[in-house]
């Protein structure tokens, strides 16, 4: 017979998976630095380019939550940095923004994912940016970081700017980086095809690999003994400016499929002071994390992330479009 704390439960996990499962899962921190880009790409889901303000999470800030988040026993110890676009702040940002924050997370042991256009690599101070994280790589050795680039033609030039960083990174000794290759199912393939055969007259021959992540094993393509580059497409979804391309594809029930039980849950901090469940959720759940001149507590930014998931779940019961009351 069920005590009443198993009662409690069990109803809790009725009426409030999601809310349940932001509060159990394992979580990841994103920090979208900017909202500042040089493109304007029409399917931005962040609506991210060249007229938004050339403002960054403060450096000490991203500092303050990993720090916070490396106590916690359910980090995944994973840090996502993305935008806009990361490395504009060569140009309008801070001073060594991106090796303090990559410093950082590769001083705490936490795995590094640096989403970027690519577009700086044949840039007048490209040259500082592969030399920075040239360094950053080898003061943390063996701990590695991933590089992820879209290839579609949205991004201006992205056979070649990818391309020119595989050379630059195949020609620089023990970077140990991952190379992550992005798009869209209609045009990848075509367009992989074209990098292919950009390296292979630059004399870079990448070989077949294997990459075990987690249960599975993908292929992964090899060049020397430290580059990997493996590559993933997706659906475009109809959010941002994407809304009116013929094949973006509406999210079904998107506030609840933020997450998913096999994953971490996504905290991503972005430069308007909000934390947000999931990257590119459709109707938001978030928090704040900037209080007046001061910054916010990891708890209380956990603590209203789980109560603003269980709201969105009590009103959709009650409105009666809750999946699991259909």
């Amino acid at each position: 017979m069920y005590n009443l704390t198993q009662m409690i439960n069990q109803f809790q996990r009725r009426v409030f998976p999601v809310a349940l499962t932001v509060r159990d899962l394992p979580f990841c921190l994103v920090f979208k630095t900017t909202n500042y880009c040089w493109y304007s790409c029409r399917h931005c889901c962040e609506s991210s380019g060249p007229n938004q303000p050339r403002t960054f999470i403060p450096a000490d800030v991203v500092g303050a939550y990993m720090d916070a988040a490396a106590r916690y026993p359910n980090f995944d110890k994973n840090v996502v940095f993305t935008g806009g676009e990361i490395m504009s702040a060569y140009r309008f940002g801070p001073a060594n923004y991106v090796p303090q924050l990559l410093d950082n997370a590769l001083g705490h042991q936490m795995g590094v994912d640096i989403k970027t256009n690519g577009a700086w690599a044949g840039a007048a101070f490209g040259q500082k940016i592969f030399d920075d994280l040239a360094g950053v790589v080898a003061r943390h050795a063996p701990y590695s970081m991933s590089i992820s680039l879209s290839l579609d033609d949205y991004h201006i030039s992205s056979v070649t700017n990818i391309a020119k960083i595989i050379q630059e990174m195949a020609h620089r000794p023990n970077q140990h980086v991952y190379i992550h290759l992005s798009g869209f199912d209609a045009t990848f393939n075509p367009l992989m095809t074209q990098l292919m055969a950009r390296l292979r007259r630059a004399n870079i021959r990448p070989e077949q690999g294997m990459i075990v992540q987690g249960n599975q094993t993908m292929p992964i393509l090899c060049v020397g003994d430290k580059l990997r580059i493996y590559s993933s497409t997706a659906t475009l979804f109809a959010h941002g400016r994407a809304s009116d391309l013929a094949n973006a594809r509406p999210v079904v029930n998107s506030r609840f499929q933020i997450l998913s039980p096999d994953r971490s849950v996504l905290m991503a901090f972005d430069p308007s002071g909000r934390v947000t469940l999931g990257e590119n959720s459709g109707p938001k759940i978030s928090a704040p994390w900037r209080a007046g001149k001061n910054i916010r507590g990891l708890d209380a930014i956990r603590a209203d992330l789980i109560m603003g998931a269980a709201r969105n779940e009590l009103m959709a019961w009650i409105m009666g479009t809750h999946p699991l009351g259909r």
